[in-house]
């Protein structure tokens, strides 16, 4: 057991004797002052990037298109208004921290821009329908919002246009081929003939009902109506109803026949696929012909001669071409996810121009053409080495210190830069646009204190052009510096 010396323990005696005497609660009260003291007011510099961000952010969820009034420029700055609005009555000294400035400068904004859609959407005056009471509009469900339609102008929400073939053209030589086909059916024919083009409700029905049998997992489910389901639906067997569906399409072949146009196809086709050896059935869809003459020309290369050339192209169809000794791939072998396509420079228009011809989707077996699958990325040429040109001796200093002391990165077809040490091409520092006649250099994502000495233009920060070029210099190192720290 171990024992405190007696001098030590009355020391400790007399100490906590002598703290129980003292009086705390001065010192706490004289604490609550000085925390009281120290609390700051809010400056609206500190808060002008947030405000920026709010006023886009209410103003995009408010913008209507279609109306004058209501887009997004015009609603950020009735924003910047209802800003004036909130300062003037006194809210920056009354609000204790962010958070209350901001809930009510918020919802001031958002009934502002209630306001305004209520004034120039759905009042009477613009709509001609008289809104229900509000107190009744939960139940309504009539829109009273004007739908606008316009002819001829480009930038109206709906537009109503002509068609270059004239008015009802389409529908009416439609009509008039469904009227050629009925003369010449008889009546089961023309029954079998309105059941291909509107199948009735019994049909419908029927094959509502297989599609369902035997089914579990009802989100799987597709309905498709079978020629069983049409026969059975009009009280027809399924061969009287064949044999009415291949009259029908002797019919439609014959009078298919007697348009010129029409004829003109089905002669390039039968001649071009007699050159190649293919076979084409009379019901072969266009895309499906183009796919294989395309194929098949670039498997019987040698067989292509300028005439053969000249029925593909009018077909729509890509000609085999070479390079030097090497077969082009362009729109014909494009596969998407393919390491070659992938980086070739024109996999853009590749795969449009494979699409066109049905390519795009279909992988061909190195089997049915052997080396004539072969690939070629086509490079296109890198942005220039030397620094573009500009008008003044200001903008040369500045781009050329980018060009020598940054790395160039092409995005969206403008040039940006980037200190050398970076790898990721996400960390972009400045950009100069697609044009350096007039020079804009643009700061990208500068900090607060940086922003204070540039120009806020169209959501960017831009150095100023009185600015001098050792000046512009210098924020550039200080926005590398501060914001861009390589790890």
């Amino acid at each position: 057991m171990m024992t405190i010396p007696l001098s030590k323990q009355t020391f400790a005696d007399r100490l906590i004797a002598e703290l129980f005497k003292v009086d705390v609660f001065p010192f706490i009260a004289r604490c609550e002052v000085t925390v009281t003291v120290k609390m700051t007011r809010l400056r609206l510099e500190d808060l002008q990037s947030d405000i920026d961000r709010l006023a886009n952010s209410v103003a995009m969820r408010y913008t209507d298109e279609s109306c004058v009034m209501l887009h997004t420029d015009d609603l950020e700055a009735e924003c910047k208004r209802t800003l004036v609005n909130v300062l003037e009555k006194g809210w920056l000294v009354k609000a204790q921290t962010r958070g209350d400035f901001f809930r009510v400068l918020k919802s001031s904004m958002c009934n502002r821009m209630r306001s305004l859609v209520q004034q120039y959407r759905f009042t009477q005056k613009r709509t001609g329908i008289k809104p229900p009471p509000k107190n009744e509009r939960h139940l309504s469900f009539e829109s009273c919002k004007p739908q606008e339609v316009s002819l001829d102008d480009p930038d109206a929400h709906i537009q109503v246009g002509e068609d270059e073939r004239g008015v009802h053209e389409d529908s009416m030589d439609t009509e008039e081929l469904i009227r050629e086909i009925n003369d010449r059916l008889n009546d089961v024919e023309r029954a079998v003939f309105k059941e291909l083009c509107h199948p009735c409700m019994a049909t419908c029905n029927l094959a509502w009902l297989d599609a369902y049998r035997g089914q579990t997992n009802m989100d799987r489910v597709k309905i498709r109506i079978t020629e069983e389901n049409m026969a059975a639906g009009i009280g027809l067997t399924i061969d009287l109803f064949k044999e009415c569906r291949s009259t029908i399409q002797q019919v439609t072949m014959r009078l298919r026949a007697m348009n010129p146009e029409d004829q003109r196809y089905e002669e390039v086709v039968s001649r071009v696929a007699g050159i190649l050896n293919v076979q084409v059935p009379h019901s072969t869809q266009p895309m499906i012909v183009r796919r294989l003459f395309a194929i098949a020309a670039r498997d019987n290369w040698q067989r292509v001669t300028p005439e053969v050339e000249a029925d593909l192209t009018e077909l729509g169809v890509v000609s085999p071409k070479f390079d030097v000794d090497t077969m082009r791939c362009h729109g014909v072998l494009y596969q998407r996810g393919h390491k070659i396509c992938e980086a070739c420079g024109l996999k853009v228009s590749c795969a449009a121009q494979c699409a066109n011809q049905g390519l795009g989707e279909i992988s061909i077996h190195p089997k049915l053409l052997g080396q004539k699958l072969k690939r070629t990325p086509y490079i296109l040429p890198n942005p220039t080495t030397e620094p573009p040109l500009t008008t003044t001796e200001r903008d040369q200093t500045i781009v050329d210190y980018l060009f020598r002391n940054f790395r160039r990165v092409t995005h969206l077809d403008e040039l940006y830069f980037q200190p050398k040490d970076f790898q990721d091409k996400s960390k972009l520092v400045f950009s100069v646009g697609g044009t350096t006649i007039p020079l804009k250099l643009r700061f990208c994502k500068p900090n607060p204190l940086l922003r204070r000495q540039l120009v806020y233009v169209n959501k960017g920060y831009y150095a100023p052009d009185s600015m001098p070029a050792e000046k512009v210099i210098e924020l550039m190192n200080e926005h590398v510096r501060f914001a861009y720290i390589p790890d």
